[in-house]
């Protein structure tokens, strides 16, 4: 039983890389999508992230469950069971097995976690950017005159808006 668990769980393992791959080709689409200014193709990068962040919960599902079976299997609490631990646990070859798989996924999800801040520091310099536009336009607006549709400047020392009635 033990030794299913076991092949299972690198099973799972090796889909979960292999998702988290696709993952990161999806980030990478969505990010040069982000420089391109191209709107449609980061909906799309989106929406495939969307599907493949759903099928790695249930992939995540189904290995806390078999950390659960082999942790109540060998009598140990399932919140201090590791990829680690389990290895530690299993003959060498198994053991090696588990490490490989764990060394692949946390490798992937380094790159993936890269490309993410590559994306998270583009959008926030964007943000930025337009905060700065904003300050500055919101410096011009201070006291500016409001013009009369035919152009002509009112009596009156209205300030908001610089040509009528638009921002």
């Amino acid at each position: 039983m033990m030794l299913r668990s076991i092949d299972e769980l690198v099973g799972v393992l090796r889909e979960q890389a292999s998702r988290c791959a696709e993952l990161q080709q999806a980030a990478e689409r969505e990010y040069q999508a982000l420089c391109h200014r191209r709107l449609d193709v980061m909906r799309a990068a989106a929406s495939e992230k969307e599907a493949i962040l759903q099928g790695l919960n249930g992939l995540e599902q189904r290995r806390a469950a078999l950390v659960e079976r082999l942790a109540a299997e060998w009598q140990l609490p399932a919140a201090g069971l590791t990829m680690e631990s389990l290895a530690q646990r299993l003959p060498g070859a198994q053991a090696g097995r588990l490490q490989r798989c764990r060394d692949e996924l946390r490798e992937r999800l380094e790159r993936l976690q890269q490309v993410q801040r590559r994306s998270e520091a583009l959008c926030r310099g964007a943000i930025d950017m337009l905060q700065g536009a904003h300050r500055l336009l919101k410096g011009f607006w201070v006291g500016a005159p409001v013009y009369r549709g035919d152009g002509g400047y009112p009596a009156a020392g209205v300030s908001g808006h610089i040509v009528r009635g638009e921002v």
